[in-house]
């Protein structure tokens, strides 16, 4: 009798831990936000700092959260016009507010540095390169920086931890 009695009690102690268990993972597969890395430069622009933030894992919400960051360069008045994945090519539709010319060559590219590098270490993307649009079109140049080539990272995260 005991031993009915201690089985019964081992059985609902184990449907109620592997209950639980399924309850955290659904709960977690309900939120698909993940930890993103993204770059920025520091104050100088002489070096790249990374840090992480909580966002859903698409580009269009990463590239949206660089351009509202404070800790870029990149125009607030800038607005993304879409995105599109073609392979492991993204192409970046930026508003042409992007090439302000009176932030000066050296933060035109830091801002497109910022943008490449945080979309290429982000492997969970699946993008190793990004080719600029502004305004729906592909200029031969943003600033003083060759448009028809394919921006891929400069960076490794092992260089940066």
């Amino acid at each position: 009798m005991k031993k009915k009695f201690l089985l019964v009690i081992l059985v609902l102690i184990l449907c109620t831990a592997c209950s639980k268990s399924n309850v955290s993972s659904l709960d977690e597969a309900s939120s698909s936000k993940e930890y993103i890395i993204y770059c920025y430069p520091d104050s100088s622009l002489s070096y790249w700092l990374i840090e992480e933030t909580e966002l859903e894992p698409n580009a269009t919400d990463i590239v949206n959260f660089l351009i509202a960051s404070e800790k870029t360069s990149i125009p607030k008045t800038v607005k993304l016009l879409d995105i599109k994945q073609d392979g492991t090519t993204a192409y970046v539709n930026l508003s042409k507010d992007f090439e302000s010319f009176n932030l000066g060559d050296t933060v035109i590219g830091v801002n497109m540095r910022t943008i490449v590098n945080t979309l290429c270490l982000n492997k969970s993307l699946g993008i190793d390169g990004v080719i600029f649009l502004l305004d729906g079109e592909r200029p031969e140049g943003i600033s003083e920086y060759d448009n028809l080539i394919t921006y891929t990272s400069n960076l490794k995260l092992s260089d940066l931890y």
